[in-house]
């Protein structure tokens, strides 16, 4: 059925392969005219150069690395981030996770009013490579619910294998023919041992997501995805994670408390579950 009104084809399309695949591949010009991928580019580079992240998800992903590995460094939003009004009114990230061209390729994958869940952006770090995967660079599956929809934008060319492309089993989602291969385990997920994925499938289930900046990848992370291993160049990547009501971990954002929900759409409202 169709979610929003003003959905376009190529969303409702997009949500027609996710359901199919668990991924769906497009571009940022498939939804949106060349001001706002200009300033989300900008953005996206200005962020590069001046980083800013809250104390908490340096302290949390530094957490996560382990004190020996760091392959992931974070640029923008995270765990702590506190939304503004400035947010809402003129950062373009923001503006593109609250889009309904966006979300509402998620809304058309749920079948039901998605919700802002979490967002960042992050560049890898060049790694050797014969380093050990680790983390999210090996194969897993989210646990915050069995069907979420992570939107993920590159912002640098991400044309060969060093480059750290996105990777996803195909129909490895909840309701694909994989949804079965190491199931989720939740609150952790679940990391398969090393090899184990490849061995249980073929190689053409694996799809490798190579492209220009300004591709865009929507996918469900309860399935098998992996990626963030580079090895000859950092990838710039922008991610944006919808979930729905039926997920129980609370979403990795706050609110300013100059905030007027009132003076909000009942769309933008809904995603951000603001009375």
């Amino acid at each position: 059925m169709r979610f929003y009104s003003k959905l376009q084809l190529k969303g409702a399309g997009l949500a027609s392969i996710l359901k199919k695949d668990g991924i769906a591949v497009a571009k940022l010009e498939d939804f949106f005219d060349g001001a706002l991928i200009y300033e989300l580019k900008n953005y996206a580079a200005k962020m590069l150069k001046s980083p800013e992240v809250p104390k908490e998800a340096i302290q949390r992903m530094g957490e996560l690395k382990g004190a020996n590995k760091r392959f992931l460094e974070k640029l923008w939003g995270g765990y702590g981030y506190v939304l503004e009004k400035k947010d809402l009114e003129e950062n373009p990230f923001i503006k593109f996770a609250l889009s309904g061209k966006i979300s509402g390729v998620a809304g058309e994958y749920f079948g039901v009013m998605p919700k802002l869940y979490h967002f960042d952006l992050q560049t890898t770090v060049v790694i050797s490579e014969d380093a050990e995967a680790k983390l999210s660079q090996r194969w897993h599956r989210d646990p915050e619910d069995k069907k979420m929809c992570k939107v993920f934008v590159y912002f640098s060319d991400v044309l060969d294998e060093g480059s750290g492309p996105f990777k996803y089993v195909l129909g490895s989602q909840y309701g694909g023919q994989r949804q079965n291969l190491f199931p989720q385990r939740p609150p952790a997920g679940v990391y398969p041992p090393e090899g184990e994925v490849e061995s249980a499938i073929l190689g053409s289930d694996i799809k490798t997501c190579f492209g220009e900046a300004g591709t865009i990848v929507f996918a469900d992370t309860a399935g098998l995805h992996k990626g963030g291993f580079s090895t000859t160049k950092p990838r710039l990547m922008l991610t944006i994670s919808y979930v729905t009501d039926a997920c129980p971990q609370p979403r990795y954002f706050t609110f300013s408390h100059n905030i007027e929900p009132s003076s909000f759409s009942p769309f933008i409202k809904a995603t951000l579950e603001l009375n």
